[in-house]
């Protein structure tokens, strides 16, 4: 049992991929630490390869145990809530098993690739808690109420940081994304481009119009 819960043993081995799907990448790649990234990246080529083709429990196992601490402090840093931070690490780590025959290792690390994993994740709970938000004050005023008096929204607005993050989800994903990974998971702009498949001043340029439309509306106030 890890930190937070997680249990391959509760999960189950029906989140492991199917062993037909290999990409092409991880057959080609070696495990004697040549690979990118050095004997880290190797290590973990080792587990993706013995779960793809043999379905093995236990590679699963290390494999999450190596990144559960990592992608759950990524997680909490921009969620902050604890209990939707641990589900949503699973989630990210569920997703990532079932999708561990799509990662092209010629492309980015394992690290990289499932830190963007989580990134979306992330996503979608600031995309599903703003429509929440924004269905509640509907029938806050539908029921005859000012939304001005509505104490969940007076909450809000006393949230700086939950206040940035609903600013940040208004963004273009792709802007999201480079901003997440750049400022909670430390990765540079070369690194994520790679990653993305896209040159490295088109990254650039959506972290720092993100970043500038952020400092317009917030500069003025403090945490």
């Amino acid at each position: 049992m890890l930190q937070g819960g997680w249990s391959m043993a509760r999960m189950g081995d029906h989140l492991l991929p199917a062993d037909e799907a290999i990409h092409p990448a991880l057959v080609r790649q070696t495990s004697d630490g040549d690979a990118d990234g050095g004997q880290s990246q190797a290590e973990d080529l080792e587990w993706i390869r013995n779960i793809l083709s043999t379905r093995s429990f236990r590679a699963a196992d290390d494999l999450v145990r190596k990144y559960y601490d990592d992608i759950l402090a990524y997680i909490r840093a921009q969620v902050g809530d604890k209990e939707e931070s641990l589900n949503l690490a699973q989630d990210a780590f569920v997703a990532i098993l079932r999708s561990l025959g799509s990662y092209d290792s010629h492309k980015s690390s394992f690290r990289t690739w499932i830190h963007r994993i989580a990134t979306y994740k992330v996503i979608d709970y600031w995309r599903i808690r703003r429509r929440r938000q924004r269905q509640e004050a509907q029938v806050f005023v539908a029921s005859g109420h000012d939304q001005h008096d509505d104490p969940a929204d007076q909450t809000f607005k006393d949230d700086l940081v939950g206040r940035i993050e609903d600013k940040i989800s208004q963004a273009p994903v792709p802007a999201q994304e480079v901003l997440r990974l750049h400022l909670y998971a430390g990765y540079g702009f070369a690194q994520i481009a790679e990653a993305c498949g896209e040159p490295e001043n088109t990254v650039k340029a959506r972290y720092y119009r993100l970043l500038d439309n952020l400092r317009k509306e917030f500069d003025h106030e403090s945490v």
